[in-house]
């Protein structure tokens, strides 16, 4: 069960939600109003008071070098955070007066407790007057470091524009660099990008806390785009990769041997595949792998043509002169033997 605050935050009834447990060693008061649950909220409350209002001071009074941007936000932060929570401070403090309250009017009272609550008052007060005494003198070096990495965020995405432009001459856009360069050069862009996305987060930070990350806005669209692209040409260039193993495989049967069928269905499942990569259609290396498919879409059906018994010497002498090329055609030659004689021409 929880109750919706004044700021429209859930939190949790005391209380709730409550499971019934037994335990042989529980105290004998145990489950009493006034009972050792009851003083042990009390103290863990009063420390919790305490060490909030102590590591908010020393985090305040830190010494703030110029240019330590990180400090300063640091700073910046625990006077936020006290602000944000000296309304549930007060309730807290208010919380523990009123348990305080009840056990005296039990008979129990707990002088230590309400000493040690008196003091997280005057405590409060003075944090709170120090958080005002230390934003106001800190307000110059904030406004300082704030123009400073809004240039920064300003330069930073001119240089990821200009990165963005000379990626239009990577080699993996070009099917002439072949499949090992243009991996690399993937690899070796993917990587930038990541020293990129550290440099953007390190930014992105910053700008949160002086409450402008908008302006890094154009950087992350800048980012998706770059990231979207080399994504797609390392699936084109996977594919590349896949077709140069599949391919291999029939270039090294024998032509005793080849199923031509078989072979002209999977290179029409390949370049369906390769249709379906949703790349620049008029991109260089698509282009380049789009061309190889077809010459093998046309070398099949050739292949299954000229495996038919009913060629003869004089027909492949024929062939042969066509193609300018000359091999000695037996079942033992390779499918590579036929492909060099680019019948697809």
């Amino acid at each position: 069960v929880n109750l919706v605050d004044e700021n429209n935050k859930e939190r949790p009834i005391r209380g709730s939600p409550f499971t019934a447990t037994c335990c042989e060693t529980a105290k004998p008061r145990a489950n009493e109003y006034a009972g050792p649950l009851m003083t042990g909220f009390i103290t863990k409350s009063v420390k919790e008071l305490e060490e909030f209002l102590k590591s908010t001071d020393a985090g305040i009074s830190a010494k703030l070098n110029a240019g330590d941007v990180r400090a300063l936000i640091r700073v910046k932060n625990y006077i936020k955070t006290m602000y944000e929570e000296e309304a549930n401070l007060i309730l807290k403090q208010d919380e523990i007066l009123e348990s305080l309250g009840a056990l005296q009017r039990e008979g129990l009272p707990n002088e230590k407790a309400l000493k040690q609550l008196k003091k997280t008052w005057d405590s409060l007060a003075t944090v709170k007057q120090a958080c005002k005494q230390k934003e106001k003198e800190i307000a110059p070096m904030v406004q300082k470091e704030s123009d400073i990495y809004k240039a920064k965020i300003a330069e930073f995405e001119n240089g990821l524009k200009e990165y963005q432009a000379g990626l239009r001459k990577e080699a993996y856009y070009f099917y002439k660099s072949g499949l090992e360069l243009a991996m690399e050069r993937i690899a070796a862009v993917t990587a930038d990008l990541d020293e990129f996305d550290k440099e953007m987060e390190n930014l992105g930070h910053i700008a949160e806390n002086f409450e402008y990350p908008e302006e890094l806005k154009n950087c992350r669209k800048l980012m998706a785009a770059m990231r979207e692209d080399v994504a797609l040409m390392l699936s084109l260039w996977e594919f590349e990769d896949l077709r140069i193993q599949n391919t291999e495989v029939f270039l090294v049967l024998r032509w005793g041997e080849l199923v031509p069928d078989q072979m002209e269905e999977e290179i029409k499942l390949m370049f369906k595949q390769l249709k379906e990569i949703k790349v620049d259609k008029k991109r260089d290396a698509f282009l380049g792998m789009q061309d190889v498919m077809r010459k093998w879409t046309t070398f099949c059906p050739l292949v299954a043509e000229l495996r038919d018994p009913a060629m003869r010497g004089r027909h492949w002498s024929a062939l042969m002169d066509l193609c300018g090329k000359n091999i000695s055609v037996s079942p033992n030659i390779l499918l590579r033997d036929m492909w060099n004689l680019e019948l697809h021409k």
